[in-house]
């Protein structure tokens, strides 16, 4: 980015699709860089270990992983694709989820997590697809 915006500058980075994504997301190659020098971090390794009483996940320990978080794992499209850039780029793909969260009914947006939809397409080459 070659240039600066003032903070707050909120509707400068909403009404624009691509400055929004360069502000608000790090690119996947960025992240796994990022990701590969903190696990050659001695001093985070140790700060890690410390502050988590050496009680890291097997998971964790032996895998480099993607994490989802949310409130519930649901089999959606943006989980789809996340496991897809997972593999792609080689990570473990991990969810995880707020068991602390109070998952109701009376919640829509919750409410539709929990519901499994199926849909019905045709493929490129005319077969159903479930």
């Amino acid at each position: 980015m070659n240039f600066m915006l003032r903070i707050g500058d909120y509707k400068k980075i909403t009404s624009d699709r691509n400055l929004f994504n360069q502000i608000v997301y790090t690119p996947i190659s960025d992240a796994i860089k990022l990701l590969n020098e903190r696990q050659k971090d001695p001093e985070l390794i140790s700060r890690v270990k410390k502050l988590l009483h050496g009680n890291i996940p097997k998971v964790f320990r032996d895998n480099k992983c993607g994490i989802m978080a949310r409130q519930l794992a649901t089999p959606n499209f943006e989980n789809k694709r996340f496991i897809s850039l997972a593999k792609e780029n080689k990570l473990h793909p991990v969810f995880v989820e707020y068991f602390d969260d109070k998952f109701t009914s009376n919640n829509k947006y919750k409410h539709s997590l929990g519901q499994l939809h199926i849909q019905n397409k045709i493929d490129k080459n005319g077969n159903r697809v479930v």
